[in-house]
């Protein structure tokens, strides 16, 4: 999505905050949470929710008797979209029950209503698992969906959005759900804010066309009517029990407090010692809990206190509450050094904050990624250069988030690291299908591999941004590397002369080149027609941008990850542009695939072998599409 539709922050706290949902481009993959879109306008609703789950295990033939699970309880349980398992949906009990995995898809805005869990999926579609555990299904896929709010036991709202053709957001729309009767119902056209809802009323923006100033109107759920709330000034922030929270700025830099009952539609001023710098994290009718930079308050009208302060660069964020018990994010800002390159990543930990106490407790526990290597350490990796950020996010997500240990990985590139594993120095690669020299080579280790596709990729044909040309024929693009078209006026682009870039033949790039452009043809000697070889894909791509008639090829992920395709042209082949969509459906005609590999005689349980295991999973798939890579599922045979 090109433009994010931007929401005032406005929280409901006694149900618990809704963040508002991005939508990513991407493939969605997973063994057991296939979304399906279905009609729901005139379905109810019922619970379908079944956490149990068979054994296929052989049992012992004495077996213990098991124990009872300790019963869940339902006031200090919290659901939320887990950052550090790429936000699938997990549990969080403070009841001793502590983190556990509810559904496997990535989500975000989750509200839990009832015997379900609504959400907004990584296309913006909304969809509910049970809460009890289980797959999701899609409820709504009319517009892409954002910030959810729970009204009642039985109704949510929701903003919503068109795009037009460039995928610029053009309209906003509030719906409401009717979870019990499964009906959908459009409240408001062209609203300009997050949906603020309590009890059995709404509260929504809209322009006034005269003043240009922000209006609040009240819909009532009970009446199906809505009200302009005349009462209201400057800027709503919270509901609670049918009144709304907010504040205006007074000229003397000071901010007035007020409260506005949805009932009476009257506003009165409150004595609260927050100010307008001051993010609400969350309320319980008494106590209010505000983030200010880094540091957490405590206001109980008119005393405030500090409840806790975090290191400098701390982003926080409300995460959920139930009764006085609020359950938060902190993300700091961390640097580490992978491949020799500094890099910058985020360390994600969750707390709960009682509002009675002000106690503050750290409830970051290890997901299914967390457990992956218990009583183990990680596997030494090398890796395509392509596949480099790949590796680096496996760094910060196993080394970094949950501590793990190991070595660094390798970057010997594709041909290097095919070498590599057959000499038995690394456990596990990250490179393109092995070439012809590459199987020699295994077979004369006494070497066998096992091996399966996980990301589809493509080979990207870059020029300088002063050719004047955008696209080229698989011909014309032939042509050029046999020196047959050598000035760019040829092509219809600008009167000069090409200066065209290749690698070394064992680079990844250059064998998918030889591959996939000339197939079965011979390849011509670069060489000798005085083409500028390179020896790695950093130098190729600085070239093309600093040579406004030069062309060249990188790997499109490369591309994206390091250099954000800036100074270049990122030419289409036969017509058809290199994107994720177009790498996806295969319309492209260089699409490629990157498999990971182990040597076959790897135990169970090595690490190897449950990294290689975890390829495949919703949460790789995940960190795949982070990398822009499409997941795909294929094992692969190394002789073939």
């Amino acid at each position: 999505m090109k433009k994010a539709l931007i929401c005032i922050i406005v929280l409901l706290l006694v149900f618990g905050p809704a963040a508002c949902g991005a939508a990513a481009p991407a493939e969605e993959s997973s063994q057991n949470t296939e979304i399906t879109a279905e009609s729901s306008s005139d379905k109810p609703e019922e619970s379908t929710a079944d956490s149990s789950s068979e054994s296929t295990a052989e049992e012992p033939a004495v077996q213990p008797s098991p124990e009872e699970p300790a019963p869940i309880d339902p006031d200090k349980v919290f659901y939320f979209a887990n950052v550090l398992e790429t936000n699938r949906i997990y549990r969080q009990g403070l009841d001793g029950s502590g983190l556990t995995l509810i559904c496997d898809v990535r989500a975000s805005g989750v509200t839990e209503l009832g015997d379900f869990l609504y959400f907004a999926s990584w296309n913006g579609t909304l969809c509910r698992c049970p809460s009890a555990g289980g797959p999701a299904e899609a409820v709504f896929t009319e517009y892409p969906v954002m910030c959810l709010h729970k009204v009642n036991d039985t109704s949510l709202t929701f903003i919503c959005h068109g795009e037009d053709e460039e995928g610029y957001v053009n309209e906003t729309y509030l719906y409401r759900h009717d979870t019990k009767s499964g009906r959908f119902e459009k409240i408001a056209d062209g609203v300009l804010s997050d949906s603020l809802s309590d009890g059995s009323k709404v509260i929504y923006t809209l322009p006034n066309e005269e003043t240009y100033e922000t209006e609040y109107y009240c819909y009532d759920f009970d009446t199906d009517e809505s009200r302009f709330c005349e009462g209201i000034q400057g800027i709503a922030v919270f509901a609670f029990e049918n009144n709304i929270y907010g504040y205006q700025e007074n000229e003397d830099g000071s901010t007035l407090w007020y409260r506005y009952d949805l009932g009476s539609m009257q506003s009165e001023e409150i004595d609260l010692n927050a100010t307008s710098f001051d993010q609400v994290l969350g309320f319980d009718g008494r106590d209010l809990l505000v983030q200010n930079e880094t540091d957490i308050y405590k206001v109980t009208d008119p005393d405030r206190s500090l409840v806790h302060s975090f290191p400098n660069g701390t982003w926080i964020l409300p995460v959920a509450q139930k009764g006085d018990t609020v359950i938060i994010s902190a993300a700091h800002d961390k640097t580490a050094e992978v491949f020799g390159e500094t890099r910058y990543y985020q360390e994600w930990e969750y707390y709960a904050v009682s509002l009675a106490s002000g106690e503050v407790t750290e409830i970051t526990d290890e997901g299914e990624a967390g457990k992956l290597f218990d009583g183990c350490i990680f596997p030494q990796m090398d890796v395509s250069t392509a596949r480099k950020p790949l590796a680096a996010d496996l760094c910060d997500l196993f080394f970094r988030q949950y501590g793990k240990e190991g070595p660094e990985p390798q970057n010997h590139k594709s041909h290097g690291a095919w070498l590599n594993l057959a000499d038995k120095g690394c456990d596990l690669i990250l490179v393109p299908a092995p070439t012809d020299e590459e199987k020699a080579y295994l077979a004369e280790k006494n070497v066998e591999a096992d091996m399966k596709a996980f990301g589809a990729d493509g080979l990207v044909f870059i020029g300088g941004t002063g050719s004047g040309v955008t696209s080229l024929s698989m011909e014309q693009l032939k042509a050029i590397y046999r020196g047959e078209i050598t000035n760019w006026k040829e092509l219809g682009g600008a009167d000069h002369a090409i200066t065209v870039f290749y690698r070394n033949d064992q680079s990844g790039s250059q064998r998918q080149f030889e591959k996939l452009v000339w197939k079965d043809e011979e390849v011509p000697d670069f060489e000798s027609m005085d083409f500028s070889i390179m020896n790695d894909m950093v130098s190729i791509v600085r070239q093309c941008q600093n040579d406004p008639y030069a062309i060249g090829y990188s790997i499109m992920t490369y591309l994206t990850d390091v250099f954000d395709n800036k100074d270049v042209v990122l030419m289409g082949i036969d017509g058809v542009v290199p994107t994720l969509e177009t790498v996806t459906d295969n319309t492209y005609p260089l699409t490629l695939r990157d498999f990971v590999v182990i040597r076959s005689d790897e135990p169970e349980g090595s690490p190897a072998r449950r990294l290689y295991d975890w390829f495949g999973s919703p949460q790789c798939d995940d960190l795949l599409l982070q990398n822009d890579l499409t997941p795909i599922h294929e094992s692969g045979d190394v002789q073939n």
